[in-house]
């Protein structure tokens, strides 16, 4: 193998983990116990695209939460599809996601849902329920909804048709 794919790989792979949550939204719950970030696992997210509810759980000083390890995470996740990307805007529809939060085999403070979102739109996550006992209420709204100043999730965007662009058949939902 040439030098340089030797060293590009790597690099490559690095950049790739890192952006990975890089389009999350950071917050931290249970009286600062605990940190979270939530958002989509494949970024953007596109309308009637096979996605995941993507969670990050680490305590304070930064070790993850593993129900490998012992931990134990009890949340229900409601799928919020929204007016716009804004706080308080008016629910559109709303759906508790079904199944559990599987954990991540890489990455232990990892837990993902599967879903397909079917609207291209404003989406939010409702999270109820307890982490390690300390109760969970949170609701986080893609884009411009994100209470924080510089971490956000993408909203879902609108598949681009192709071959023929507009004059496809695609039924947009």
């Amino acid at each position: 193998m040439k030098p340089f794919i030797k060293r590009a790989i790597p690099a490559m792979l690095l950049s790739m983990i890192a952006f990975t949550a890089a389009a999350h939204e950071g917050r931290s719950v249970a009286g600062g116990a605990l940190q979270i970030e939530v958002g989509w696992r494949t970024e953007p997210a596109i309308e009637d695209v096979l996605n995941n509810f993507d969670l990050f759980v680490e305590r304070d000083d930064g070790t993850p939460v593993s129900v490998r390890a012992g931990a134990e995470i009890d949340l229900s996740i409601e799928v919020l599809f929204l007016r716009r990307d804004t706080p308080n805007s008016p629910i559109l529809a709303h759906e508790t996601l079904e199944g559990e939060l599987k954990q991540d085999f890489v990455n232990p403070s990892r837990y993902n849902i599967p879903f397909i979102p079917t609207k291209d739109g404003a989406y939010g996550f409702h999270l109820t329920g307890t982490i390690e006992g300390h109760p969970i209420d949170e609701v986080f709204i893609c884009g411009g909804g994100s209470q924080s100043d510089d971490e956000a999730f993408d909203c879902v965007d609108d598949a681009q048709s192709f071959p023929f662009g507009t004059r496809a058949r695609y039924r947009d939902n």
